[in-house]
């Protein structure tokens, strides 16, 4: 079976996310893409996802229902990915 990823982060797909979102491809795993600059939607939660990772995706981009989301679907057996980096922690404007 294939897993069936979200992928939020890494600035877009034609950037920073190229790399990963390349191996992705090659690997033939399906994913759903969200970039920084873009609030991760509840809607994608009514998917089922195997993993979700988070590369440098700005916490303000992830509200608290989507949060909570997210620690339901890893409470259940989700694997969480966060690839740690400077949006992530801090941001360039404190964020």
């Amino acid at each position: 079976m294939k897993p069936r990823i979200l992928y939020c982060g890494d600035t877009h797909l034609h950037d920073a996310a190229a790399y990963l979102a390349g191996l992705m491809t090659n690997w033939g795993w399906d994913f759903d893409y969200v970039a920084s600059d873009t609030s991760c939607a509840s809607e994608l939660f009514d998917k089922e996802y195997e993993l979700i990772i988070c590369s440098d995706f700005p916490a303000e981009m992830l509200t608290e229902p989507v949060q909570q989301r997210v620690v339901e679907r890893v409470q259940t057996g989700c694997g969480f990915l966060m690839i740690g980096g400077w949006e992530s922690y801090h941001g360039l404007g404190g964020n």
